[in-house]
């Protein structure tokens, strides 16, 4: 083996027809030329890397750190099949739509942006109220179409759609409307967390909410998931 030193300092080996080994601790900017190089670079090396240019194929490994605000995943819903969805006689708010499902990671943030399609309308009951109400909840339990809204959720949005008399009447009416909501929230576990619309009527007696999710009025909705 051939050592190369500059007084008592070894700065590179070499053995018998193999590349020549730069000395571990050898300070510098040397230009290396790395054509057709193998093997493994020294950790130091690794991770003093600053720049890549255009890596042409391969695949990110889980413990890729993404930097701060970037979007590191969206996902993509389209309701069309799950039916519609009637509320009426009582004051307590139903899921009104299927969930959305999300697998989250703890600490990031989760946008959300959709749209459902609703109907408040009135039978022959007298009343002002002509409107229905609707809001955007999450939450790490699964809930059923049609369950009453639980307590432990959290509501991100909320809407009264509609309009509401001056005088009770008991004349016919309805009002197709779209809830067209926004909301986030950063995950505080990394489970699966459930994302939905609940929606309640504000009089018992005569006034129905009707949500939609079928293909004359899918209910879409966008969710990014954004790195801290």
């Amino acid at each position: 083996m051939a050592t190369l030193k500059l007084n008592t300092k070894t700065l590179a080996t070499q053995t018998s027809s193999a590349e020549p080994v730069i000395a571990t601790g050898v300070t510098g900017s040397p230009t290396i030329a790395l054509t057709n190089a193998t093997g493994t670079m020294p950790n130091s090396t690794q991770d003093n890397i600053t720049r890549l240019g255009t890596v042409a194929s391969g695949t990110l490994g889980s413990n890729v750190v993404f930097p701060s605000g970037k979007v590191s995943n969206v996902t993509r819903f389209t309701d069309t099949t799950s039916g519609d969805t009637y509320i009426s006689g009582t004051l307590t708010y139903k899921v009104s739509s299927s969930q959305w499902t999300i697998a989250c990671t703890s600490g990031r943030h989760y946008i959300i942006i959709g749209s459902q399609g609703i109907l408040a309308y009135t039978n022959s009951f007298s009343t002002s109220i002509r409107y229905a109400n609707i809001g955007l909840y999450y939450g790490t339990a699964s809930r059923s179409k049609g369950s009453d809204l639980d307590a432990g959720d959290t509501r991100l949005m909320h809407a009264t759609l509609g309009r509401e008399l001056y005088a009770n009447d008991s004349g016919l009416a309805r009002s197709f409307l779209r809830f067209d909501y926004q909301g986030y929230f950063t995950a505080s576990s990394s489970v699966d967390h459930y994302i939905y619309t609940a929606s309640g009527v504000g009089d018992t007696g005569g006034v129905t909410a009707k949500t939609f999710a079928d293909t004359g009025g899918p209910h879409v909705c966008t969710i990014w998931e954004v790195m801290p």
